[in-house]
């Protein structure tokens, strides 16, 4: 299946952290062409923003924009869960692994979240994170 890519484009992520985030992004992206698998990337800091590729040699240009950004302004992640919770229940993403990058410096999930974590769980979606702190 796909890969849903969460990556916190915070103040917190500037600098060091940021680079490395965006090595990883671009190297889960390499990894899922090499699979013919999609890639579907959700931006989150304040709010959130998407890219979708499916070809990456289609798509590049739009991959190459987001890695000239910088990373700024605050961290909420429960659009981009709740977002991932309403893709991975359609089934074109219903088999999707999600990986979340970040410093996961933010306030708690509101038992909401937790019970559509939960629910894609169920359908034995795999969620990896990758943290950009110490």
């Amino acid at each position: 299946g796909p890969f849903i890519v969460c990556i916190d484009t915070s103040g917190s992520m500037a600098g060091k952290r940021e680079q490395m985030a965006k090595s990883a992004l671009l190297a889960i992206a390499q990894l899922t062409e090499k699979q013919h698998r999609k890639c579907f990337i959700i931006i989150f800091s304040d709010d959130i923003e998407c890219i979708e590729i499916a070809d990456l040699g289609t798509n590049f240009d739009r991959l190459v924009d987001f890695l000239c950004q910088s990373f700024h302004g605050g961290t909420d992640l429960s659009p981009a869960i709740n977002y991932t919770i309403d893709l991975i229940l359609k089934e074109e993403y219903q088999e999707a692994d999600v990986v979340i990058i970040s410093d996961f410096e933010f306030p708690p999930m509101n038992k909401e979240l937790y019970k559509g974590i939960h629910l894609i769980k169920e359908n034995e979606t795999r969620i990896y994170g990758l943290s950009m702190g110490k």
